[in-house]
């Protein structure tokens, strides 16, 4: 298993890195909407540098059951091996976690942003952002939902809620 502490670069963001993240990708995905949903091709044409590494994109029509992850930033990946601990399964990765947002960026049809504190296997808390949004070729029927990823590491310390680790 991977130690996701090891992702991601030292202590050197401010602890709002995480949110202007999500902030810079919400900007981008209506940038390219232009009124309408846009499409993948026209989300990529904006240059978002770095922040590519945490975006991922699922195929509703190839997903069956399990989503099928058409774009996967070099990041997101190697959050599939983080798991969490969600009651008493431990198969749970970030990127599931993630994943599991889809459905409300197409119930919504629009960008959905939800913030939760996780419990990695190793019991470090993860301060979780994840925005979904929904994609279509022709820019009418939701095709794709793309979605974007970052938090902190974080630790306790007497009761005391403290940043230790940016992710981004």
């Amino acid at each position: 298993m991977t130690d996701i502490a090891t992702l991601f670069e030292p202590i050197s963001k401010p602890a709002g890195a995480d949110r202007r993240l999500i902030n810079r990708f919400s900007a981008a995905w209506i940038r390219a909407s232009r009124g309408d949903f846009p499409s993948w091709d026209e989300l990529r044409k904006i240059d978002m540098g770095s922040d590519w590494n945490w975006v991922f994109v699922v195929d509703l029509a190839k997903s069956n059951g399990f989503p099928h992850f058409s774009y996967l930033g070099s990041n997101l990946a190697q959050l599939a091996d983080i798991y969490l601990v969600d009651g008493s399964e431990w198969t749970v990765s970030v990127l599931d976690r993630a994943s599991q947002e889809i459905g409300a960026a197409v119930a919504n049809e629009g960008p959905h942003a939800v913030e939760d504190t996780l419990t990695l296997s190793d019991g470090r808390p993860l301060l979780f952002r994840c925005l979904t949004a929904p994609l279509a070729e022709d820019g009418l029927f939701i095709t794709k939902v793309v979605g974007i990823v970052s938090g902190r590491l974080s630790s306790f310390n007497e009761n005391v809620y403290t940043a230790v680790n940016d992710l981004v």
